[in-house]
């Protein structure tokens, strides 16, 4: 298995609802730099 940690690798994320944050938190503990943003729409 290739080893991410030693890369200059940044995930994006977008939606930070629970798999949102699921994957942010495998990615973060396995060593990769993390950019986490959640869009809330409202409607009028």
């Amino acid at each position: 298995m290739k080893d991410f940690s030693k890369d200059n690798i940044h995930i994006g994320i977008v939606g930070a609802g629970v798999m949102g944050r699921g994957i942010a938190q495998v990615c973060v503990a396995s060593g990769l730099d993390v950019t986490l943003m959640d869009v809330e729409i409202t409607i009028l």
